[in-house]
């Protein structure tokens, strides 16, 4: 899981295009079946906010039922041009 909570006040995001926009952040990754990452189960806001309580543990629970439910039905997409 990665979380911040003030992107202009953490260091982890220097220079990163979205970090005025998106001040606050919370991910887990969604991993494929050889454990690649290929997405994130997340929210974000545009204001610093703390993550409530339990909302980590609640996005771990749920990530693995759409892992297992992507790995049907997932295409990779093109990058655009």
């Amino acid at each position: 899981p990665f979380h911040i909570t003030d992107a202009l006040n953490d260091d982890r995001v220097i220079g990163h295009p979205s970090r005025e926009a998106v001040q606050a952040y919370c991910g887990v990754p969604l991993m494929d079946k050889e454990g690649k990452i290929f997405g994130t189960l997340c929210h974000f806001d545009f204001k610093p906010m703390p993550v409530p309580d339990g909302h980590v543990e609640l996005m771990e629970a749920v990530a693995p039922l759409i892992e297992k439910y992507d790995k049907v039905t997932y295409t990779p997409r093109r990058k655009a041009l």
